[in-house]
């Protein structure tokens, strides 16, 4: 199973990872993943700089877990961007891109794999047997 996806900051292919850790974190800033929904859902009501700001941090652990996870399975020593550096990276105009790609790690990170058998008893009733 795919655990990571991938975001390009200055250059860089950056894992994002959401992992357990990352859930932990986002729980203790929002209280549940519930709560971090509806702040998302209320991004309308507040000042761009808050929004962004919420983006911005979901990033920055996403980022850390991805590096822990390439370090922890591959070896590789890389730092995270930080959130003051992403602060300097990014634009507003890079909101939509950073949300796929925060919504894609998420995806990854709950999704599920699910093997089907084919159970031959099913199939002769389906054929009228």
């Amino acid at each position: 199973m795919e655990r990571l996806s991938y975001i390009e900051l200055a250059g860089r292919q950056c894992p994002l990872n959401f992992s357990l850790g990352a859930v932990e974190e986002i729980g203790r800033r929002y209280g549940s993943l519930e709560g971090m929904q509806e702040a998302f859902s209320a991004f309308d009501e507040k000042p761009i700089h808050e929004a962004l700001g919420d983006i911005l941090w979901i990033l920055a652990v996403l980022l850390r877990q991805g590096v822990e996870y390439c370090r922890v399975m591959e070896g590789r020593e890389e730092e995270p961007f930080t959130e003051e550096q992403l602060k300097c990276l990014l634009g507003a105009q890079d909101a939509g891109r950073i949300t796929e790609a925060l919504t894609e790690a998420m995806q990854l990170g709950q999704g599920r794999e699910v093997e089907v058998q084919a159970d031959p008893k099913n199939g002769e009733a389906a054929q009228g047997r």
